[in-house]
């Protein structure tokens, strides 16, 4: 979520915030208790992993799609991120 996005809900929420220093504040504080509470959930692999790119579309826009999946087929971890243009003009 962007900052200003989150400022705007914030205001209507009632809670106190400050912009950037407030949601690193954030961050610290709640994630190690996040990651606590889904490493429970979170299972084991097996040692043996690869990971995959691709580019999908996502509301009509460009992402890429990051895979980590273990040998047997089971994804452990992934990751979407904006599509770059600035990363394939090389190509």
């Amino acid at each position: 979520m962007k900052v200003a996005r989150l400022a705007t809900t914030s205001i209507v929420l009632g809670v106190a915030f400050s912009g950037y220093t407030t949601v690193w504040s954030w961050v610290l504080r709640y994630a190690p208790e996040l990651n606590k509470r889904i490493r429970r959930e979170v299972k084991p692999t097996n040692g043996s992993w690869r990971t995959d790119e691709t580019y999908v579309r996502v509301a009509g826009h460009w992402t890429h799609l990051y895979v980590a999946v273990d040998s047997t087929g089971s994804t452990i971890d992934f990751l979407l991120s904006e599509w770059s243009s600035r990363f394939h003009s090389s190509k």
